[in-house]
């Protein structure tokens, strides 16, 4: 950790950014004075041209100030640059037989406009400095071509000075673009060539355009001051088709909420970047979900839903390093590329990012705190095209909202995950072929020892690896949509199995996992299979993990809400293990609850353990829950259950998991030979 007044790795590199930068806007200042030097002694000492057109050199002036102060941004994806009408008109001076006071007009003008604009010092030198220097070597190329005198309308014009004109012009434009492009990569330590790829892409139909514009004006006013209201309406479309054509390039890359990119041109920019990539250099990717966000939309309103998004975008670019492309992938998803993140300089902290971004803040009035999850994966270890590497941040980003740890890194690709990926590409044809299968553990009533009723466990009988517990897929499934089909599937089969027994008196528990309550159709579409199948919804007993209540709670609870109002009872699967309180269990109006086996294990030997599970089963006897003990193996803990009071137990001692055939027929001998607490 270092001390607070020392500089950390970031501020240092932005310090490094900062001094490149002051340093490159000096040379471009220094160069300028001396080209715009060079210029002047050049023109002065062969004497001013007495052809010059003075007013209409002063008409040009004019138009440039004018130009100048009306712009349309340009480069918008690196925010540097200007479309104005400027480049024509400046170069028309040029062109007019005068490029030292051309490169005077240009330099005030730009200042005027930068001063007027109350940007900072260095960009007013800067620019003003740039649009000299471009100028002034535009200026130099024609007095090389031993072009001193104005182009004029008058006559024919020589094949050498329309190639000076050209020369000049491409001269004036390359030099621009070039400078800006630079002092852009530097400032956002992004690679130059792909600054001047996305800079001329924009330009070339911008700057390029109205600099070609330049010797026509030209050309047409000295052979007549009438083409001057012609030649300003064609100058107008020139310069709005410039800012149409850019508005609709920025549109086709941009999401028009957030000004962030959007998923296509985030996609693009990753491959672009992971193809140019050297062998030592690295990059991360980032996707982020806004935990809440739906719950803001639905009390506030999409306007505070939408100020939120705008918010959440702002402080995301502000936070990640120079250099980072952040966007906006659609709804409330987020994603960014951090490159070159190399071994022992800059060291990204995601962990910190994530505090950044949750850090509270008042949007549209209303203060707000909205939850992130992100998912980490970087490049080689993850993959090395961005589809791999979403992929990855996908699943870590769901293991992040799952867990509500805020950040998850995708673990490295092993032979081990790579199997897990093969695995749930053969779990989604797994419904299909039946091989998915069900077993029963009874719940017997521990003072009776009747049997009240029946867990259904799921089971996958894999072609290859044989049969696998839920523990081996499930969770691979909730990271797809494939949980839904699979619990759908379990219920109904499970209801259709119960129902065969034609005992009304037995109830049946199916496991349910986070990412179905989510589902606003789940209760829906249960109550409708419950009544298809004419089976009582009472005796469905739906289990959930305390984690299932810590995971976007709101949604949980209506979910459950609404199976509770039509007669679906709720038990909490594995009670201590997680973060409810009793608390919840009240507001849920929860039926039952399983206390870990942890605990039970620890009942003939433990004195906490004993303390805990009375407590528990106390405090849950009060708030009218019924208790089950789970995984009961001995007699002594079967007695101690018994000795605390609590209601049901299930486990080894009273009978395995089985398949249907063998729970009835467990039933059918277990009623012949009467009530015994032990599997026989």
């Amino acid at each position: 950790m270092n001390p607070p007044d020392s500089p950390t790795a970031p501020q240092s590199n932005r310090a490094r950014r900062d001094r490149h930068v002051d340093g490159f806007i000096a040379l471009v200042f220094v160069v300028s004075l001396a080209a715009a030097g060079l210029v002047a002694w050049i023109e002065f000492s062969r004497g001013i041209s007495p052809r010059i057109d003075w007013t209409l050199f002063s008409l040009f002036a004019l138009l440039l100030l004018i130009g100048e102060t009306t712009s349309a941004t340009w480069l918008r994806i690196a925010s540097g640059g200007f479309v104005t009408m400027s480049w024509t008109f400046a170069f028309s001076l040029v062109l007019l037989g005068s490029p030292a006071f051309a490169v005077g007009a240009i330099a005030l003008t730009t200042l005027v406009a930068e001063l007027k604009a109350e940007h900072d010092i260095r960009r007013v030198v800067f620019n003003s400095a740039q649009v000299s220097l471009a100028l002034a070597l535009g200026g130099l190329t024609l007095f090389a071509f031993g072009i001193h005198e104005p182009i004029t309308g008058d006559g024919s014009i020589p094949v050498v000075t329309g190639l000076a004109i050209l020369c000049s012009g491409l001269v004036v434009f390359v030099t621009n673009g070039m400078m800006v492009c630079y002092l852009i990569s530097v400032a956002n330590d992004e690679r130059f060539m792909r600054t001047m790829r996305d800079g001329f892409a924009v330009s070339m139909t911008a700057d390029g355009a109205l600099l070609a514009l330049a010797p026509i004006f030209v050309i047409s006013v000295t052979h007549s001051w009438l083409m001057v209201p012609l030649l300003a309406i064609a100058a107008g479309i020139v310069y709005q088709s410039a800012v149409h054509a850019i508005d609709r390039a920025h549109e086709a890359n941009h999401d028009t909420l957030t000004e962030l990119r959007n998923r296509r041109s985030f996609v693009a920019e990753t491959d672009q970047y992971l193809t140019e990539r050297l062998d030592d250099q690295s990059a991360t990717v980032l996707l982020i979900d806004l935990d809440g966000f739906k719950g803001i939309n639905d009390r506030l309103g999409h306007q505070v839903g939408d100020a939120v998004l705008k918010a959440f975008a702002e402080r995301l670019s502000a936070a990640l390093p120079a250099g980072s492309i952040a966007a906006r992938l659609g709804g409330d998803e987020f994603a960014a590329l951090i490159p070159d993140v190399r071994s022992g300089t800059d060291v990204f902290d995601p962990t910190a990012l994530h505090e950044q971004l949750v850090a509270p803040t008042t949007i549209e009035g209303f203060p707000l705190s909205v939850g992130a999850s992100i998912g980490v994966a970087r490049c080689p270890e993850h993959g090395e095209v961005s589809g791999e590497l979403l992929h990855a941040a996908d699943i870590a980003m769901y293991r992040a909202k799952q867990f509500q740890t805020g950040v998850e890194h995708h673990e490295v690709t092993t032979q081990a995950s790579r199997g897990r990926r093969t695995l749930l590409t053969s779990l989604a044809d797994a419904i299909a072929e039946d091989q998915l299968s069900l077993e029963y553990v009874p719940l017997v009533h521990v003072r009776d020892r009747a049997v009240l009723s029946v867990e259904a466990k799921l089971r996958w009988n894999h072609p290859t690896l044989g049969v696998l517990a839920p523990s081996e897929f499930i969770g691979l499934a909730e990271q797809t949509d494939l949980i839904g089909p699979i619990t759908e599937f379990v219920i109904e089969r499970a209801v259709r199995d119960i129902d065969e027994l034609d005992d009304r008196a037995l109830s049946l528990s199916v496991n349910v996992s986070a990412g179905v309550l989510h589902n606003p159709q789940f209760a829906k579409r249960t109550l409708s299979t419950l009544h298809r199948l004419d089976f009582e919804p009472h005796r469905l007993e739906l289990e959930i993990t305390e984690r299932c209540l810590s995971a976007d709670p709101g949604r949980s609870r209506a979910t459950l809400a609404q199976l509770r109002a039509a007669g679906v009872r709720i038990s909490i699967d594995d009670f201590g293990t997680g973060y409810s309180s009793f608390l919840t269990l009240r507001e849920l109006k929860i039926d039952r609850l399983k206390i870990d086996r942890a605990f039970v294990r620890g009942l003939d030997t433990a004195d906490e353990d004993r303390v805990i599970v009375q407590s528990v089963i106390d405090l849950a006897h009060g708030l009218g829950i019924d208790v089950v003990g789970v995984g009961v193996e001995s007699e002594p803990e079967w007695k101690g259950l018994a000795t605390m009071g609590c209601d049901l137990a299930q486990g080894p001692l009273i009978a395995p998991p089985m398949d249907i055939d063998d729970f009835a027929y467990w039933l059918i001998k277990r009623a012949s030979s009467g009530f015994l607490p032990v599997a026989q």
